[in-house]
Formats: C-alpha cells, sequence, structure tokens
C-alpha cells in the first residue's frame, strides 16, 4: 500500500529527520521506522501540505534554514499536484459531506481526495480526517 502523508505526519518526520536517534521524540522515531518501512511502497505528500510546510518555514525564526528543510523534504518526498480530476472530487466530497451536516477544513478535505484520487492511503492525526470521512478513505494514524 502507498501513502500520502498529511501535514502533521510530514512535520514530525521532517522534525526528526536530522536528528540523532537519542535526541528523536518517540513519535518522531515511530513515524521514521513506519516511513523507512514503507519507502518503497510509495510515499507521497499534496501540495497543500507542502504549502503549509512553506507557510510554517515562513514564519520561523530561521526561516532561511526551515526553507532549506523544506526543499530537502520536497526532493525525498514527492507532492502530487492538484489536478482538475482531484478538484472534482473535492467538490463531490465536499457537496456530500456538507448536506450530511459535516464540516472538514477545505485543505484537509484537498489532502484527503489527493489521496482518495490516487489510491493512496493517508497517513493521519487529524482528527477531521480519522473521524469525519466517509469509509470509503483509507486512513491510519503513525503517531500512536
Amino acid at each position: 500500500m502507498s501513502y500520502l502523508l498529511d501535514t502533521n505526519h510530514c512535520i514530525c518526520l521532517l522534525n526528526g529527520w536530522d536528528k540523532p536517534e537519542p535526541k528523536q521524540t518517540k513519535k518522531e522515531a515511530r513515524i521514521i521506522e513506519i516511513f523507512q518501512s514503507v519507502r518503497d511502497e510509495g510515499v507521497y505528500l499534496s501540495e497543500v501540505s507542502l504549502g503549509e510546510l512553506y507557510f510554517g518555514a515562513m514564519l520561523s525564526h530561521q526561516k532561511e534554514k526551515s526553507l532549506a528543510r523544506v526543499n530537502g523534504f520536497k526532493r525525498a518526498i514527492p507532492a502530487l499536484t492538484l489536478t482538475d480530476q482531484i478538484w472534482l472530487l473535492f467538490g463531490e466530497i465536499k457537496a456530500e459531506l456538507q448536506k450530511q451536516g459535516t464540516k472538514i477544513p477545505d485543505f484537509d478535505l484537498l489532502i484527503a481526495v489527493t489521496a482518495k484520487h490516487h489510491s493512496l492511503k493517508i497517513a493521519t492525526a487529524d482528527k477531521h480526517l480519522l473521524k469525519l470521512l466517509p469509509d470509503s478513505f483509507e486512513r491510519e494514524n503513525w503517531l500512536l
């Protein structure tokens, strides 16, 4: 199974990436271990997550260093482009959810529909994605 990393998983992986093992948090060590075990099956991120990572880098007190880390991360894990088909699926799923009275933030939903369009499992700790998406979306939390 191939995976799409939600932004929270990207951040945790990115934070643990350059640390020596003894300095990694338990969550960082766990996500790195899982990432390494599935990397050959395919691991991706959404352009949405990439934008969120750049946003975080721009807020950083060490902007240049943070931007360099995000650029390195982007080279290691390919970002999937938002296509017309993904936008159409976004509109379809958002309309279905609205009719049910369910609200998921647009960026979270864009990440989810990117995964669905590419038949990827979402690696996420986001409560919206874990609890509110229809069952047809495959997801798991690597940060437990």
